[in-house]
């Protein structure tokens, strides 16, 4: 059983607290918060807790409807392991949103066939990080995308703020470091999205059906690396908007990789004021884009005072 839980109506603090050791087969590690009020966690740390079997979602803490919010806390290595949709393995929630501030997720691990968020995962609400580190995080399984952070109706946003090393294994497995799909928006502003890895597309972001807008402002997007299209970003139908800052480093390693700075598929693009430089692929080692037209989307490539240079086309995997 969870440590901590927290039935309908309930609003809990928990302050000063080091939660470890839980162990339940289901949801939640060792916090579980079943009430549509606020989890809030202040200068704690929920660490070395686990969920096991199919629907094994919140290694450290799950909530169904309620927000949960982490200031100046730790939550990591966390795990969840199920052979079906082990979500979050640091945190998962169902329709709360959650926010991050001051805090750091590390170390988290889902295992499991589509078991995605190895740091957090929502699936029909926000996340938000403000001057926090998500990093280290892992998936494993095929379908196990989102190794930070990701949603599947949701947006995600962070603000000064480190998403580094995290890492999706596994076939069909997208989005190393942020991914959201089906409508959710990215904005990453003074940030940095570095030395993530994907087993598939988007190394370091990754946007999934998303008819969705991604903003990246003062913000560095470097090192990252992808199995195959989209080192540094992959987009799928929607709108990129990349202002003051740099896309560099990113690698789309496979033998017909495209983009390893940017990838775009249906959707508008504009560059302003930024830099996209050494990265590579066997296609397009800076930026690529395509229009299937499967989402009837305009596409439009629009780049002002910025530098697309130096980037390489590689002739064998890397």
């Amino acid at each position: 059983q969870p440590t901590f839980t927290s039935g309908s109506g309930g609003a809990p603090t928990l302050k000063h607290l080091t939660i470890t050791g839980g162990s339940t087969g289901g949801g939640g590690g060792d916090v579980w918060f079943d009430s549509a009020g606020t989890l809030q966690l202040t200068d704690s740390i929920v660490t070395g807790n686990q969920t096991t079997g199919i629907f094994a979602e919140g290694g450290g803490i799950f909530s169904s409807s309620g927000e949960v919010r982490l200031n100046s806390s730790e939550v990591s290595n966390n795990t969840t392991t199920g052979s079906y949709r082990g979500r979050g393995g640091g945190v998962y929630t169902v329709s709360g949103n959650v926010h991050v501030t001051g805090s750091t997720i590390s170390g988290n691990r889902t295992s499991g066939t589509i078991s995605p968020g190895g740091g957090i995962f929502s699936q029909y609400a926000n996340v938000t990080g403000e001057s926090s580190v998500t990093s280290g995080n892992r998936t494993l399984g095929a379908g196990a995308n989102c190794g930070g952070v990701g949603t599947f109706q949701g947006d995600i946003s962070v603000t000064n703020s480190q998403i580094y090393d995290n890492r999706v294994y596994g076939g069909l497995s997208d989005g190393g470091g942020l991914s959201s799909a089906a409508g959710g928006d990215i904005t990453v502003t003074d940030s940095t999205v570095r030395d993530n890895f994907a087993a598939r597309d988007g190394g370091g972001i990754y946007g999934w059906f998303a008819y969705g807008t991604l903003t990246v402002t003062g913000s560095t997007i470097s090192g990252n690396e992808s199995a195959e299209d989209g080192g540094g970003i992959h987009w799928l139908a929607g709108t990129i908007n990349i202002d003051n800052s740099t896309i560099s480093g990113n690698r789309a390693m496979g033998a017909s990789s495209k983009a390893g700075g940017i990838y775009l598929n249906d959707g508008d693009i504009t560059l302003r004021s930024s830099t996209v430089t050494g990265n590579s692929a066997t296609t397009a080692g800076g930026l690529y884009f395509y229009n299937y037209n499967y989402f009837n989307t305009s596409e439009s490539v629009t780049i002002l005072n910025s530098i697309v240079a130096g980037n390489i086309v590689t002739t064998t995997s890397q």
